[in-house]
């Protein structure tokens, strides 16, 4: 991972270290010849799972709800993660203005729910050995 940045800030020791681990597992497997990448991630109280904000083409800020435990923590980093490669790829309209299409039917995010739960059993299947 040439010049990728990935701060966790909030949370435990153990979460951060944990969200770190996932982070770099996610971007050398989906993402290795993007350089120059900045991700930090704050976990904090929140209402929702998790919250991505493009910083510049980049830089990206992701808020994971510090509460959330096991496949649900996994998960929401991945679908944020996820969110992240959209932004790079510009793919599926995710820096297109959506608000009149209901959220769970925006191409985005059914994209990003399927794949989060691909990425948790690949994560499950490489990390039991």
């Amino acid at each position: 991972m040439t010049n990728v940045h990935v701060i966790t800030e909030g949370g435990t020791k153990n979460q951060r270290e944990f969200a770190t681990e996932l982070t770099c597992w996610y971007i050398n497997k989906e993402l290795p010849r993007y350089k120059n990448l900045s991700v930090e991630i704050d976990l904090v109280k929140l209402d929702t799972h998790g919250y991505i904000d493009k910083i510049d083409n980049r830089q990206f800020q992701i808020e994971i709800n510090k509460k959330l435990k096991g496949d649900d923590f996994i998960t929401c980093i991945f679908h944020e993660l996820t969110h992240m490669e959209q932004f790079l790829r510009n793919r599926l309209g995710i820096n297109e203005d959506n608000d009149n299409i209901h959220y769970l039917d925006r191409a985005y995010e059914i994209d990003a729910y399927e794949k989060q739960e691909e990425l948790l059993e690949e994560w499950k299947n490489e990390t039991s050995k």
